[in-house]
């Protein structure tokens, strides 16, 4: 249980350092009034909920948004993270397959979003806000359903899951 434990932190550690680093990767796409940023976070999110759990996706999840959240000035973001990685392992874990799982997470995600950004942002904003997460996460829950039915992750998979 021990060596269980210091990989499920040892996960969460690497998925959040790999969300900020990502963060730092992102592409400005200027398809509105203001420059939107296309990114990858939610992938290290939904891989550590994938491979280990609710909990290491949750709070991969929320350690992995705060660089993002720093640079769009919207502080709920990690929470919308947190809220992806913990439902996907959670899902994952009642027998979803990882881009179901990610789907029905979104869906929650977007409403959340939906509710605080408009605390910062008009509508129209958030709309196209809603729609790059939307494509963010599908090109997220693809790339790790992808990475988790390989060999070696597998192994890994079933090493923390125990």
């Amino acid at each position: 249980m021990v060596v269980s434990v210091a990989r499920r932190v040892a996960l969460t550690a690497a998925m959040a350092g790999l969300a900020n680093v990502l963060a730092l990767l992102s592409v400005p796409i200027p398809i509105s009034p203001f420059q939107a940023r296309l990114h990858l976070v939610q992938l290290p999110a939904t891989l550590a909920g994938l491979l280990a759990g609710p909990w290491v996706g949750a709070v991969a999840g929320l350690l992995g948004a705060f660089l993002t959240s720093y640079q769009v000035g919207i502080p709920f973001i990690v929470g919308g993270n947190a809220i992806l990685g913990g439902l996907v392992g959670y899902l994952t874990l009642k027998g979803f397959r990882p881009l179901v799982a990610s789907i029905v997470a979104l869906a929650v995600e977007l409403s959340y979003v939906a509710a605080t950004d408009l605390l910062y942002l008009q509508w129209p904003i958030v709309q196209i806000v809603l729609l790059m997460l939307a494509a963010e996460i599908f090109i997220s829950a693809g790339l790790a359903e992808f990475i988790v039915r390989s060999t070696a992750v597998k192994s890994l998979a079933s090493g923390l899951r125990s």
